[in-house]
């Protein structure tokens, strides 16, 4: 809907028009003019019932639009931003910059359209009535009772508890309140949404035998409601998955490697590696790694890892983004956003790095999902069946860099306790003569 015409601001918040609506005016037009109409004024000419229902549906337009601006200044109230309201084939809908912050803001948001819907049935309602005691034309009257019905329905309508209708947000917050879920509560509204698009569809085969027109519109309904369900199962699978901590997908304490060797001594120290885990290189005159090496080594084929020196394929440490162990994978995503490279260092509470991880450990948490919401996939990062668990930092260093090849190894600067005495019977004591005063001298 991004070729809609712009009509102007309201509140502040875009208004556009798709071209999908003008098909939606047509119809409605045609249908009070040649079936509502003719019930609630038969002495009324084609001409002026086309006349009168070009006004109508002008008016639910614009009933529409106090729907879609319910929605719209309710976010606003609750710091959601608006990117526009857009009247299209099937209604409206007013285009939130994000998710609300609380199930709370979810019900008000959610129940504020339906309201406005409610409220302006009651408001047509009166006017019919009043419109009737004063003995208005037929056609006026007539016009009021359709605007009064049809507010109405959309309000009910709108109430049903299958996302992405307002009911499935209802549905949602209630039990986001419940579960303290977001996700998982917008994933259950939206398998609603599913079940009733197949439900609205049956019933629209149904209908197809005695009433094509109306069953044309409840299928073109329910094909609306089955693609934006689908999409919001997904959409919400995907973010309960970049929920995921740092912790929770990085590669602890990764091997270090001599920045002499090659890429072939490389591979035969990390075997395991498929380019998921980055790792440090350390020269033996440095206390701190002089680089690290990642995906970028695998870009090195055949015969060349032979002779290319892994200082020749590794990254600065500058070019690397330190990043804590309780940020979500969906704001590292964002710090990458700027960053030189898609690698970074993970650090503990206290600032030290312990484990490094990589976009390519990120990449299996934005695969899309099915339509139901569970993932194609079981294995959603590979660190989680390769990362060793993470050894005791006194024992084995991060940084600790193996010796060259062919040196002697060395021996940790820590001093064995001897080995106890091997254990027997003990010796008899030696008896010893006692010390008594020294003998005197002959003089």
């Amino acid at each position: 809907m991004d070729d809609s015409l712009r009509l102007g601001r309201l509140f502040g918040i875009p208004v556009g028009v798709h071209w999908g609506a003008l098909l939606m005016a047509a119809l409605f037009t045609a249908n009070l003019a040649t079936n509502a109409l003719p019930v609630m004024a038969p002495d009324t000419g084609l001409g002026v019932r086309l006349a009168v229902g070009v006004g109508g549906v002008v008016v639910f337009l614009a009933s529409i639009l106090a729907h879609e601006f319910g929605h719209a200044v309710t976010a606003l109230r609750h710091g959601i931003g608006v990117s526009g309201v857009t009247l299209w084939l099937l209604g409206g809908v007013a285009k939130l910059e994000r998710q609300a912050p609380s199930a709370r803001a979810e019900f008000l948001v959610a129940v504020a359209g339906p309201a406005a819907s409610l409220v302006l049935a009651l408001f047509f309602g009166a006017l019919a009535v009043i419109a009737d005691a004063v003995a208005a034309p037929a056609t006026a009257t007539a016009v009021l009772i359709w605007l009064a019905g049809i507010n109405l329905v959309l309000a009910l309508f709108n109430l049903l508890p299958a996302a992405p209708l307002d009911g499935g947000r209802v549905l949602a917050a209630a039990l986001w309140r419940r579960s303290g879920d977001p996700e998982q509560a917008r994933i259950v509204a939206g398998r609603c949404g599913l079940v009733f698009s197949g439900l609205l569809a049956v019933v629209s085969l149904y209908l197809a035998v005695t009433y094509s027109a109306v069953a044309l519109a409840n299928l073109l309904i329910a094909l609306m409601v089955f693609f934006a369900a689908s999409a919001e199962i997904r959409a919400s699978a995907v973010t309960k998955r970049l929920r995921a901590t740092v912790g929770e997908l990085h590669h602890p304490y990764p091997a270090p490697v001599p920045d002499s060797h090659t890429l072939a001594q490389f591979d035969a120290l990390t075997p395991s590696i498929d380019g998921h885990v980055a790792h440090p290189v350390v020269r033996w005159s440095a206390a701190e790694p002089v680089g690290y090496v990642g995906p970028s080594a695998l870009e090195v084929k055949g015969p060349e890892r032979s002779w290319t020196t892994v200082s020749a394929v590794m990254h600065h440490p500058n070019e690397l983004i330190r990043v804590p162990l309780t940020m979500t994978a969906e704001q590292l995503l964002q710090r990458w956003e700027d960053a030189p490279l898609p690698l970074a260092v993970t650090i503990d509470e206290h600032g030290r790095p312990v484990g490094t991880i990589t976009d390519v450990v990120l990449r299996p948490l934005l695969e899309t999902p099915t339509r139901w919401g569970t993932d194609r996939d079981r294995r959603l990062h590979p660190s989680t069946t390769q990362a060793p668990p993470p050894p005791s930092p006194r024992k084995v260093p991060l940084l600790q860099a193996p010796p060259p090849v062919g040196a002697p190894a060395m021996v940790p600067h820590a001093v064995a306790p001897p080995p106890p005495a091997p254990r027997g019977p003990r010796p008899a004591p030696v008896a010893r003569p006692s010390q008594g005063p020294p003998p005197s001298r002959a003089r």
